[in-house]
């Protein structure tokens, strides 16, 4: 597989190796190769889609794609963190540096965005977005958050407090997916929609986890806050038939709902649906042994204890008459008698 970014990839290291030379040398270089690159960026964005369409199958063509996305990425992440730690040296040739870097990564961003555009059934969502995009994305994702929380603040929700810090714990993480950025955009902003359209009448709980059961939230916190509800409610029920009656009133209820194809929270877990669903089947076969067993057990318990029974005979009443005087008469019996 042949690599088409090597033209641009070596201009830019001369870029960066430029950087060490005085001030003076720097401007004539970078110059030249601002206009090498940005030509090379036009060429590129032209020469990749016949690349990419002379490739046999489907297979080898997403390969290929991947591949390059893959590379170009690592390319800006380094040339963003060139950016960052130049900044902080602070000396002159350094902060021109750190300047330059900003049109370098943009142009290699400008490509990236061309090749997801043209080429979005061969583009990988689940691998990491360049670092310059990551900063954008949160501070984007936190500017949403911030209207949530004020609602929050004043009608507190135990669903939409799981769901900020989720988002919270989201933002720390290191190699974030595109994947990942695109559904926690779709929860935050489908949770402001919700909350504006409850301004005055306060949010309905059915209607968040109608919500989250369609935005398929699979999430730990939320899986262990809809067990928690479940357990309370059999805790109140008196018998293991109620118990069984509301887990199949549960298990109703998660099947009808349809989560929205391809979407999920935590794409390395089953999806919500199945989780509960799974959860439910234990809970009910742990009751349905429990019932069984203690009528067995009561069963076992009433044939062992008669409280009335009948002694049968084979004899007539005559026969049986006999069979009295004749015991009546035994020595053994007339003795206990006296």
């Amino acid at each position: 597989m042949e690599y088409e970014f090597k033209n641009i990839e070596s201009l830019i290291r001369s870029a960066i190796d430029s950087a060490g030379k005085s001030n003076k040398a720097f401007d004539e270089p970078f110059t030249q190769i601002r206009n090498a690159v940005a030509a090379e960026c036009k060429r590129i964005k032209k020469s990749f889609t016949f690349c990419v369409w002379q490739l046999e199958n489907s297979q080898q063509r997403s390969h290929y794609v991947q591949y390059h996305q893959h590379r170009l990425i690592l390319l800006i992440d380094e040339l963003f963190e060139i950016s960052r730690s130049e900044k902080a040296k602070g000396a002159s040739n350094h902060s021109r540096l750190s300047s330059e870097t900003f049109f370098l990564y943009d142009q290699l961003e400008d490509i990236l965005t061309t090749i997801r555009k043209s080429f979005s059934e061969y583009y990988s969502l689940d691998i990491k977005v360049p670092e310059p995009d990551k900063e954008k994305v949160l501070k984007s994702i936190e500017n949403k958050c911030s209207e949530v929380r004020n609602y929050n603040r004043i009608n507190e929700n135990d669903l939409i407090t799981i769901c900020l810090k989720d988002v919270s714990e989201f933002q720390g993480q290191e190699g974030i997916t595109y994947r990942k950025i695109e559904y926690t955009e779709l929860l935050i902003d489908s949770i402001t929609d919700l909350v504006r359209s409850n301004q005055d009448n306060g949010l309905d709980e059915k209607e968040i986890q109608t919500l989250l059961f369609s935005l398929n939230y699979n999430s730990l916190e939320y899986f262990k806050y809809y067990v928690d509800n479940i357990q309370d409610q059999l805790a109140e029920l008196g018998s293991d038939s109620e118990r069984l009656e509301k887990l199949a009133f549960h298990n109703k209820t998660i099947n009808q709902v349809q989560p929205k194809s391809g979407l999920v929270y935590d794409s390395d877990c089953k999806g919500i649906k199945t989780q509960l669903s799974e959860w439910i089947s234990e809970e009910v076969q742990f009751l349905e042994r429990r019932r069984d067993l203690t009528t067995v057990s009561h069963i076992a318990e009433n044939d062992l204890v008669k409280k009335d029974f009948k002694l049968e005979f084979d004899m007539s009443v005559s026969q049986f008459a006999f069979f009295i005087k004749s015991f009546c008469k035994l020595p053994c019996f007339s003795t206990i008698q006296k």
